[in-house]
């Protein structure tokens, strides 16, 4: 496993100005919205469940930066808080919700992190098919241990070959949570093509489906949500 990498300590994180909102409805949300802000929730700690709205180009950049642990002020209050959940926008991909869960210093937490392939796998230059099975890898570590991302070099990887969990190369403070003999991504002979079929023996064209937008009202029922997310979710101190 490679050293730790150096990650902001609490002083030095990205600072997330926040408002306590008091309407919760969805004209409220609606509102919140078209004034560039996103509604938000905070979670955790032993402490009371607050609902936030947070500037969207704030939260932007945080999320451009790749922050998961930041200083949240709220009405001249700063508290540690994961950003434990955001929901976007399924078309426009910007920020409609966003969950944050209180940590500590001294927090275990388990996180998502994603994975970040580098390099072209000698095998697809001999005619493979790269496949990778994992995106990302759950972890357990302290709020200032969270990577950004885990490198997977994949440039000596030849047809038949793989990448196990328990090659991945993650800081020494770091314990990924899947099976050590997971298959995170292999290199496989390319299957072969199949034959054309005719015009006429063709399947009609199945009618193209439209995905469905986020509700602009869930945020209507979040309280009760949250508090059951607040037990399930809460990390182990």
């Amino acid at each position: 496993m490679s050293p730790a990498t150096s990650l902001p300590t609490s002083s030095e994180r990205a600072t997330l100005p926040a408002r306590v909102r008091t309407g919760l409805g969805t004209s409220a949300v609606r509102r919140a919205r078209r004034e560039g802000r996103v509604p938000g929730v905070v979670y955790g700690g032993g402490k009371p469940v607050v609902h936030v709205d947070v500037p969207r180009e704030d939260l932007d950049s945080v999320l451009r930066a790749h922050r998961r642990v930041v200083n949240l002020a709220v009405d001249g209050a700063t508290e540690n808080v994961l950003l434990r959940e955001v929901t976007f926008h399924p078309i426009e991909d910007h920020p409609l919700h966003v969950d944050f869960l209180r940590v500590t210093e001294t927090s275990r937490l388990h996180v998502k992190v994603p994975l970040h392939f580098e390099g072209s796998p000698k095998g697809v230059v001999e005619g493979g098919e790269f496949v990778h099975t994992l995106a990302e890898v759950e972890v357990e570590c302290l709020p200032a241990d969270i990577p950004e991302s885990i490198l997977v070099r994949v440039a000596d990887l030849v047809i038949g070959q793989s990448i196990t969990v328990a090659q991945l190369e993650v800081p020494a403070r770091v314990k990924v949570l899947h099976e050590a003999a997971a298959i995170v991504c292999l290199v496989q002979h390319r299957e072969a093509e199949p034959e054309p079929v005719p015009a006429e023996a063709a399947a009609p064209a199945e009618p193209e489906r439209i995905g469905r937008k986020a509700e602009e009202g869930e945020e209507e029922e979040e309280g009760g949500e949250t508090e059951k997310k607040e037990k399930d979710k809460e990390e182990k101190k």
